[in-house]
Order: structure tokens, then sequence, then C-alpha cells
């Protein structure tokens, strides 16, 4: 109440919060959907930007309101939590909070999450009942864009999006590249699932190359490991990138992953980790992987690519039977 007083704003959101606490849930929404309405939250000297769900947030970020942004979505997570009203507004909802602040992490997430709601909703109904955003993979793709859009202005939510979105596009490209539709409702649904699953390969792409810090896709760089023999061509471009992107940033720790894929028993895994570290040595200034690059980056994933190469074939050292003593030079002569 004192702060009230003194005319701050955020008071509103806190006195809401107390009455949602207490178990007046439509009072504190009405309190904070009047104090919304009535622009308690707008500054004077804000400036009225067209802003879009899609925004880089260039230059917008000393006019729009981030309290405005933070009550906008408590009121959609309580119409959400209520569970009277329809999807359609709340989703209404969710958009104006990005649309009042585009440059906090977590408009986008708490959009990506209401998507990721109403995707695994659909896909718990019957195909019959399954609408066409869930079909047609409009959904997925929601998901996808928010939340990779979400890691470029903050790091609070990269362990419950990373990995999620790596899950949902992936497995987005196997089913695409595994599914024959039969009749033309499926073909149709299955030609819109390829055109958004080549829009994600493009935005995550974009977004690896030209905004996200490497740092981001580092917290999930095992499962990305993991997938690296990804069957799905398009799939494999991106993921590529993303590879490579990781472990530019962070040869010293990422390298180790990536070098145990070259020593795989699986061909297609030990191909697609060759290719990687060709690319990585081609960026670097070099044409092969053992040749050495001429950036201090480069010389460093060559001398670890032979420190690997080597102690892989110190693992399988035989000593001679009529040897009785062998030095540690010896038997790591390449090291």
């Amino acid at each position: 109440m004192h702060a009230e007083q003194l005319g701050d704003t955020a008071s509103k959101i806190e006195y809401s919060k107390l009455l949602w606490k207490e178990g007046h849930h439509r009072k504190a929404i009405q309190n904070i959907r009047g104090a919304i309405e009535s622009n308690a939250f707008e500054q004077e000297t804000s400036i009225a930007i067209n802003a879009s769900v899609t925004t880089t947030g260039e230059g917008i970020g000393d006019y729009n309101n981030k309290i405005k942004c933070h009550a906008q979505l408590l009121l959609a997570k309580w119409l959400d939590r209520s569970g009277q009203t329809k999807a359609a507004a709340l989703k209404e909802e969710y958009v104006a909070g990005v649309m009042s602040f585009p440059r906090w992490d977590k408009c986008h997430y708490y959009l990506g999450r209401y998507y990721l709601k109403l995707l695994e909703s659909e896909k718990r109904q019957p195909v019959s009942k399954q609408s066409s955003e869930y079909l047609s993979g409009s959904l997925l793709k929601l998901v996808a864009e928010n939340w990779v859009r979400s890691t470029v202005y903050g790091t609070k939510y990269y362990y419950q999006t990373m990995p999620k979105v790596l899950t949902l596009w992936l497995d987005m490209g196997m089913e695409v590249l595994n599914t024959a539709p039969r009749t033309t409702r499926d073909k149709e649904f299955h030609d819109h699932r390829i055109t958004y699953l080549d829009h994600i390969n493009k935005h995550v792409k974009r977004y690896t190359i030209e905004r996200m810090p490497p740092f981001a896709w580092y917290t999930a760089f095992p499962q990305i490991i993991t997938r690296i023999s990804h069957p799905n061509k398009n799939v494999w471009d991106a993921l590529q990138t993303i590879i490579a992107h990781v472990a530019s940033a962070y040869p010293q720790q990422s390298l180790w992953s990536l070098l145990a894929v070259l020593h795989s028993t699986q061909d297609d895994r030990r191909t697609r980790g060759v290719a990687v570290m060709q690319k990585l040595r081609v960026s670097d200034g070099a044409d092969n992987i053992d040749q050495p690059a001429n950036s201090g980056t480069g010389t460093y994933k060559a001398q670890k690519y032979q420190c690997c190469h080597c102690r892989c074939e110190c693992c399988h050292f035989e000593e001679p039977h009529n040897l009785r003593s062998a030095t540690h030079r010896c038997s790591t002569r390449c090291l």
C-alpha cells in the first residue's frame, strides 16, 4: 500500500498476486485486467511501436514496458489456470505480453509453453479429432520459433527449452522422412509438415549463426552428438551448423565428445564426425583434419585430434612377451 501511494505501478501486480494467493482468483484477474486496460503501467515517455511477435528486438528496449509485460503474462497465466477462456483468446493474451516487451526471454518462453500445451493436448486426441494446426506441424513450428527466440534475451530457461526443441525438431524430421501418406488429406498435411520443417531448419540455422550465443546449444551438446546420424539431410545440415558453431567457440570443452564420434563403430556416425571436423578445419584455414591450421584455435584442434588418435592407439598397444619392462615414452611415442 505504501508503494502504491508513492506511485509505484508494480504494486498493482503485487496486490493482484496477494489476492490470488488468498484464493480470490476472480478478483485478482479483474484487478490486474483493470490496471492493464486503464494503462496504469504505461510510462509518460513511452513511444508507440508496432512491434511484431517475430521482431528482432533492435532499438526498442528503451520504450517498451517490462512491467506491463509482466502484468500481461500474469493475466494470461491466471486465465489459463482458470480454464474458462477459449484457446484463441488465451493466445492473444500471451501475444500481447510479447508485444509489450519483445526483448524479454520470459514472454517468448511463456508463449512457447502455451503452444506446447496445445501440442500435447492435441497429441492425446484420436486422429479424427486432431486439429489441422497439429497435423500440419504448425504448433510444433510455433513452439520451436518462440523457444529458440527466447534464448537470445536470457539464460533462465535454457535447460527447459533447448532439450525439448531438439526432441520436437529432430523427431519431426524423422517422422517426415518415414511417413508415407495414403490419402489426399494425409498428403496435404504431409506437404505442410515438410514446409514447416524446412522453416524450422532455416530458423534454427539463422539464429545459430547470427543471434544465439554458442553456449545456448552447448547446454544440450550431448543430446546433439547423440543424434548426429540423423537421416534427414536438411535437418543434418542445420545440425552440422550447430555442432560446428559450438565446437569453434568452445573447442576445449566440446571437441572430446566430437572426436569420440570419429572412432565410432557405426559408419554413418563416423562419416558425420569426419564431415564436421573437415568443416572446422576448412574454417580454420586447413585442407584436412591432420594438417595444421593457420589460427591458434586451429592448431589446438589439430593437436587434440592427434592426441585422441594416439590415445586410441595406446589402448590397443600390445607388449612383446619377452619385454620385462617398458617405459611410458616407449609405449606412447606419438604423444
